[in-house]
């Protein structure tokens, strides 16, 4: 199974990821554009060189990235605290931010910022004003292009 979002909304996510990966996966970003592109940036920060260490926080679980592991803390059940391979996260949230993206396809009227733009896109735009610059995952992977939107 891939993940993908049921019919009634939730996350699903395959068997073989781990059970606080899937966690985190599911309960700290969720189909929320905007926490998956904070959680790509991390990525790329230790995959481009830039950092040793990033922090992906989140309620459930906080991710601390190195370039060789993820080290996931479940603030709920510390006994389910783990380290995986950097790839395996890097490849679970990629693989989560297709899901994401195609999920929020159309443009909803109730978003304040760009609500003429799909989600996704919005959010992207909004992850780029905030931080001064292009994310760095433009190009590199499926929903988020190399330009635009403006």
């Amino acid at each position: 199974m891939s993940m993908r979002f049921n019919d009634h909304g939730v996350l699903e996510v395959p068997e073989e990821y781990d059970d606080t990966l899937g966690t985190f996966l599911v309960l700290d970003i969720g189909d929320d554009p905007y926490k998956c592109l904070v959680g790509l940036y991390c990525v790329a920060q230790i995959e481009q060189g830039r950092s040793r260490r990033e922090v992906v926080g989140g309620e459930s679980v906080a991710v601390e990235l190195t370039p060789d592991h993820a080290i996931l803390e479940d603030h709920f059940d510390p006994s389910r605290s783990k380290s995986i391979p950097f790839a395996q996260f890097k490849s679970a949230l990629e693989a989560l931010w297709a899901v994401v993206c195609r999920a929020n396809g159309e443009p909803r009227p109730s978003r304040v910022y760009r609500p003429d733009l799909a989600p996704a896109e919005g959010d992207l735009l909004l992850w780029e004003e905030t931080f001064g610059r292009r994310h760095p995952y433009r190009g590199a992977i499926e929903g988020i292009p190399a330009r635009g939107p403006e």
